[in-house]
C-alpha cells in the first residue's frame, strides 16, 4: 500500500524481512508467497529472494538505524499484512511482529492501532468485492 515510499536501500531491507516474518512459523504458504511478489511489483522490483545470510536481530536493527519514522511504521503495517494475509495469524507470527516492533521502537498501542485499520481495511476490500462480483 504505502511502499514505494520507502528508499531503495530500505525495500531490500523490507524483503528481507518479508522473508523473516513469512518464516516465522516455518510456513511460507502460497497467500504469503502472493502478497510477497505483490511488493515486489509495488517497489518497483523483480522479485527475488534476497540474500538472507544476515539474523534477523540485525537486520531489525540495521533498518531502525536507517529509516524515518514513516518507514517503520509502513514497514510494521506491511509485515503486518503479510503475515495475516493467509488468514492465519498464530503466535509465531504474533511473537515476531513484537519482536519487530520492539527492534523498530514503535509502541504497542501504535501496533495496535495499525492492526485495527488493517483489519478495517481487508473488511472494507471484501465488501466491495462482494458488491462488484453481485
Amino acid at each position: 500500500m504505502f511502499l514505494n515510499y520507502l528508499t531503495k536501500e530500505n525495500k531490500e531491507n523490507f524483503l528481507k524481512l518479508c522473508v523473516c516474518a513469512a518464516m516465522a512459523n516455518e510456513v511460507f504458504s502460497e497467500e504469503e508467497k502472493e502478497t510477497f511478489d505483490l511488493y515486489c511489483r509495488e517497489m518497483g522490483l523483480e522479485t527475488h529472494i534476497p540474500d538472507m545470510s544476515e539474523n534477523v536481530d540485525d537486520l531489525i536493527a540495521k533498518i531502525f538505524s536507517s529509516t524515518r519514522m514513516d518507514e517503520k511504521n509502513i514497514i510494521a503495517l506491511e509485515i503486518l499484512s503479510l503475515l495475516k494475509c493467509d488468514g492465519v495469524y498464530d503466535d509465531d507470527e504474533k511473537i515476531f511482529m513484537d519482536k519487530l516492533a520492539k527492534g523498530l521502537r514503535i509502541s504497542d498501542d501504535k501496533i495496535l492501532k495499525l492492526e485495527y485499520l488493517l483489519d478495517k481495511y481487508i473488511e472494507i476490500g471484501k465488501e466491495l468485492y462482494t458488491e462488484i462480483e453481485k
